[in-house]
């Protein structure tokens, strides 16, 4: 019997509003369709003759179309705590029927006399009989203690990666693992194969959000019309003509493909159930819900590619990461480098000028001059209506710290000129060392602005702090994260303090707050130059912290009680370039005439980190692999990236074509 194929077009937006790859959806024919004969008027389906046949059938493809157990191999979402327990219970057995052949064996040692006279089965049976509670008890225990091994893993991963738990934990290593390295899978399919002496089938069905099944295994897969829209289709099946008597029956004729059109069924295998599956997590979709980008819903119709959506995938990874966030807290400069004469700040894609008034409150504007766009920088300060303000030096205006406009040189008095703000002023507090700057919302109340990223070390007496700058020529966030990263230093700082003979960091623990992520851990280094020989100890505690937005602390205790803290903040200048602004703070030698030297130590560490990060390719590479020395940056980057979710994040681009004020409203 012939058949022939009516094709229907979906109309489907251009793009998907949820930025996410549709997944194919299959309609397949039920077996009440493939044996009609007759075809209706609407859809060209009929069995007028055959109604009770087609009823029978129909009744019976429903039964077939009921969800069915999952077969072997095919991936499911059931419980991961499953095969662990199996596995367990395996070597747990496994253990007690061990320790039954130890005692076996030593039973029979010690009973034969001579080597020539073995006890019988009967009296072994009777002297291990006692032995028998303590053979079941080790392999009870033995399967408890494998399967908490697990668990207790299984738990940590579902904390830590919940949006890809099924691939983490069928990639962690561990102890019962090692031992019996064989899935429940694996085992099904080979006692499969000894009992029906062949391979079971990998099914392919159960990936795609929406399916109806039926009994052929050739269904219609979804193929590209000119348009780029969907084109689902739906077989028809006509009642063959009768042919003349004498004549050879005519082949059907073949419906021309199109250029573009991908081969089908004979021609094409259908995508697996695993790839599928795995386009669906790199989407974001759970197990039952419905791709809002499929054409069900009028989203445009995917590729089916895994590799095109972990692609899309780390490119939404990058861009948030370039992103600036906003409603926080910056460190623009160093105190000790603003005074009365106006400096220019680069940050966030834009420019300010900052000074200080002789009251010595320091103030921030934009660095424009509304009238001509001259720079105010380039001018200098003077007090006028009792204000401290920044003289244009291109026309001699001078604006106060609000930004309102108070004097005119080159107008006379009786003339009015406006009073309102014409500069966008920025609020900016002066703590520790440093000028924080707010990059934010005008409409956001200061008792709601985020907390600046201070330490209590920075203005206690009994520490001294060494202030710097170093800009890189690279993006922020590589030079921000290098900060959290503690494994480089026993490599790229090996001349100074890293020790590359014991790199291991130990009892790494990662904690976690609305604004700041923490790690404690230890490490071996090695004394600098012999004359800290005294302060050597076996391991050294480090205390480290990420706050939000890039400010990280690291605090190492040596021998003797001393400590010393690298406190950086990380600064963006523009989407290729940032600055480090830092202080190294001590609890010794707090005397000036040891700065010197401290400065120059940390310059050498940053210039060291500098050579580095500017070499990173991070852009160059579809996904990173990050493993237990990596946690406190995994920890800080989902912190910064709920934020972003909120709407804290703005594009660079954003900002910088964003003329006037530097502060973006949400």
């Amino acid at each position: 019997m012939s058949s022939a194929v009516v094709s229907r077009q979906l109309q489907a937006p251009a793009a998907s509003t949820s930025g996410r790859p549709a997944v194919p959806i299959v309609f397949a024919p039920s077996a009440a369709t493939r044996r009609c004969a007759r075809p209706l008027p609407v859809f060209g389906i009929g069995c007028s003759r055959q109604r009770p046949e087609l009823r029978a059938l129909a009744k019976k493809d429903r039964k077939g179309s009921e969800p069915s157990a999952p077969q072997l191999g095919e991936a499911t979402d059931s419980s991961p705590f499953i095969e662990p327990l199996l596995r367990g219970l395996v070597l747990g057995v496994g253990a007690g029927v061990l320790c039954e052949v130890l005692h076996v064996a030593f039973k029979v040692s010690q009973a034969t006399d001579g080597g020539s006279h073995l006890p019988s089965p009967a009296q072994i049976y009777e002297q291990l009989q006692p032995h028998f509670v303590w053979d079941h008890a080790v392999a009870i225990s033995f399967w408890l203690l494998f399967y908490v091994i697990e668990a207790a893993a299984i738990l940590a991963i579902l904390r830590e990666y919940p949006d890809d738990k099924q691939a983490v934990i069928r990639s962690t290593v561990t102890l019962p693992k090692r031992l019996m390295p064989l899935t429940l899978s694996s085992v099904k399919k080979a006692l499969h194969t000894l009992v029906n002496g062949k391979a079971p089938q990998a099914a392919q069905q159960g990936a795609a959000p929406m399916a109806i099944r039926g009994g052929s295994s050739s269904a219609p897969q979804p193929r590209a019309s000119g348009g780029g829209a969907a084109v689902l289709e739906r077989p028809s099946i006509t009642e063959p003509k009768p042919q003349q008597p004498g004549t050879a029956p005519k082949p059907a004729p073949q419906e021309p493909k199109e250029p573009n059109e991908p081969q089908h069924d004979d021609d094409r295998k259908p995508a697996s159930a695993a790839s599928l599956a795995q386009l669906r997590r790199s989407a974001g979709l759970k197990p039952g819900q419905l791709d809002p980008a499929s054409p069900l819903v009028g989203g445009k119709t995917a590729t089916g590619n895994p590799k095109d959506a972990l692609e899309a995938k780390r490119a939404k990874e990058l861009a948030d990461r370039r992103a600036y966030l906003q409603n926080f807290w910056y460190a623009a400069a160093l105190s000790e480098k603003v005074s009365s004469k106006p400096i220019k700040v680069d940050i966030m894609s834009r420019t300010v000028t900052i000074w200080r008034g002789e009251d010595g409150k320091v103030h921030c504007l934009d660095n424009v001059c509304p009238h001509r766009g001259a720079p105010l920088s380039g001018g200098w300060t003077k007090t006028k209506n009792g204000k401290s303000c920044v003289v244009c030096p291109y026309h001699g205006w001078a604006f106060n710290g609000e930004g309102s406009l108070e004097e005119v040189p080159s107008q006379s008095p009786e003339l009015a000129f406006p009073r309102r703000p014409l500069v966008d002023s920025y609020p900016v507090e002066e703590r520790g060392g440093f000028v924080w700057l707010f990059f934010g919302s005008k409409s956001l109340p200061a008792d709601e602005r985020p907390p600046i990223p201070m330490v209590p070390e920075l203005e206690d007496p009994k520490w001294r702090a060494v202030y710097g700058e170093m800009e890189f020529d690279c993006a922020h966030w590589s030079v921000f994260e290098n900060a959290l990263d503690m494994a480089h230093i026993h490599y790229l700082h090996n001349g100074s303090f890293g020790n590359q003979d014991k790199p291991v960091i130990n009892d790494m623990d990662v904690t976690r707050d609305t604004w700041s992520v923490g790690a404690k851990f230890s490490i071996h280094n090695k004394p600098v130059n012999p004359l800290w020989k005294f302060s050597e100890v076996p391991a050294v505690p480090v205390e480290a912290r990420a706050m939000l937005p890039s400010t990280s602390y690291v605090k190492i205790t040596l021998g003797g009680g001393i400590q010393m803290i690298t406190y950086v903040n990380t600064v963006p200048i523009d989407e290729n370039r940032a600055i480090n602004r830092f202080c190294l703070i001590r609890n010794f030698a707090l005397s000036p005439i040891f700065d010197g030297y401290t400065r120059k130590s940390m310059f050498k560490i940053l210039g060291e980190d500098k050579e580095m990060i500017e070499l990173l390719k991070p852009e160059q590479i579809r996904s990173e692999v990050s493993l237990e020395a990596d946690k406190p940056q995994i920890a800080y980057r989902k912190l910064r990236q709920e934020w972003i979710d909120m709407g804290y994040g703005v594009q660079p681009e954003e900002v910088a074509k964003h003329s006037g004020s530097l502060r973006l409203d949400m």
